[in-house]
């Protein structure tokens, strides 16, 4: 499993990072685990880029938000 976490917050780069997490999860045929303590709108930002990457490269099933209890 490949790791992240909180992706605007800890690089504030959040693109980049994710880029380089899900890059390297296909490379390898890893799942994703992000661990998400961002709050409200940094949150939901970080979800939706999350969210988009996994439908893009047909990534359902295999990532996963952990400790996303700030994004509610």
């Amino acid at each position: 499993m490949i790791g992240g976490l909180d992706p605007c917050a800890i690089d504030r780069d959040p693109v980049r990072q994710l880029d380089i997490l899900f890059d390297l999860a296909q490379r390898h045929a890893k799942p994703i685990d992000i661990h998400l303590h961002e709050p409200g709108e940094m949150a939901r930002f970080s979800l939706d880029l999350i969210l988009e990457r996994t439908a893009a490269l047909g990534l359902h099933g295999q990532v996963v938000i952990s400790h996303g209890f700030c994004s509610a």
